[in-house]
């Protein structure tokens, strides 16, 4: 009885290991197509960048020039802004890296067991829609704005409040010239003090913004008094690195382990979405609309009112009168 026992869970372990083997192979035809779409989406955005058909880039490379017209010692940093929008930038740069990382993983990692098979095509996913047109465009906005914040009010943001209108919807602190790449893996990284506490540092190409901004930023106020930038409230979904990811999340925890040593509660910076131009028209259209019923139906129960008293009115008089 127990040898027929053991042969049917033999049997059973073949079947599930064929199938597991038969799905993994289907997954890793999915991933080998992603690869073809993903260096298809990253070659194309390459040129559009090098043609000058991307609508923010343009406008990057103006608010730059005003802006090296009006303040020359900023030119370097300037500059350095100005690449994101050329085929020099970090940001392209970073997810050609990835791409490059995600093809090899195809070949290698993908094929060991479906969990890696499946992150791999997640991540070809993620460089796909990072490469679009559309998302790389709206990824431009927060370079643009760090420019316009730089021009003294000369300049407007873009897809965003302004400045000052931000900061008291948000309930956010101003962290000075850069906020809005602060927390951006393309920008710098958060880096551990002595303390204990997680500082914001610049890489080299950025570190002017170090002694424009005198105060050091930290991750724990940080979280708590974020400003909204497109890479926080949306690109960061795909603008990350699955490295970068498992960091971001380690620190969170480690966070969230320090808080509750000490009784209190930590809140991931990433945990509610800032406020933008596009929510607040949203908002106030349903706070129209809502205004509106309400008045429509305040409206309909006077009528509906009035007619039953007149109602109520004609039938009294009529019962008189039968009386």
């Amino acid at each position: 009885m127990l040898r027929k026992f053991s042969k049917w869970i033999f049997i059973l372990s073949i079947f599930a290991v064929v199938g597991c083997t038969s799905e993994q192979e289907k997954l890793l035809k999915r991933v080998e197509s992603r690869v073809v779409d993903a260096e298809r989406a990253v070659v194309q955005l390459k040129s559009h960048l090098r043609n000058g058909t991307m609508r923010n880039a343009k406008l990057l490379v103006q608010y730059g020039a005003y802006l090296k017209r009006q303040k020359p010692d900023l030119a370097e940093i300037i500059d350095t802004l100005q690449s994101e929008g050329t085929v020099n930038g970090l940001m392209l740069n970073n997810l050609q890296h990835r791409f490059s990382q995600a093809k090899l993983d195809s070949t290698t990692v993908a094929r060991k067991d479906i969990i890696a098979a499946s992150n791999t095509y997640n991540e070809l996913d993620s460089i796909i829609e990072a490469a679009s047109p559309n998302s790389f465009n709206m990824m431009l906005t927060d370079q643009i704005n760090v420019l316009a914040d730089m021009s003294d009010g000369k300049l407007s943001r873009v897809e965003s409040m302004s400045k000052e209108a931000s900061l008291a919807a948000n309930k956010s602190k101003d962290y000075g010239a850069g906020s809005q790449l602060v927390g951006n893996p393309n920008y710098g990284s958060w880096h551990r003090n002595s303390n204990g506490s997680s500082a914001w540092t610049w890489f080299a190409a950025y570190a002017m913004f170090n002694s424009m901004n005198r105060s050091p930023i930290y991750y724990d106020r940080w979280s708590r008094n974020r400003d909204y930038s497109y890479y926080g409230s949306v690109g960061r979904h795909h603008y990350i690195s699955p490295k970068q990811k498992t960091s971001q999340t380690q620190l969170d925890k480690n966070y969230k382990d320090k808080f509750s040593k000490q009784g209190k509660k930590f809140q991931s910076p990433y945990a509610k979405n800032k406020i933008t131009t596009a929510k607040v028209s949203q908002q106030r259209k349903v706070a129209r609309r809502t205004a509106s019923n309400r008045r429509a139906g305040f409206s309909s129960n006077r009528q509906g009112t009035a007619s039953s008293r007149s109602a109520s009115s004609r039938t009294s008089r009529s019962s008189s009168r039968g009386k």
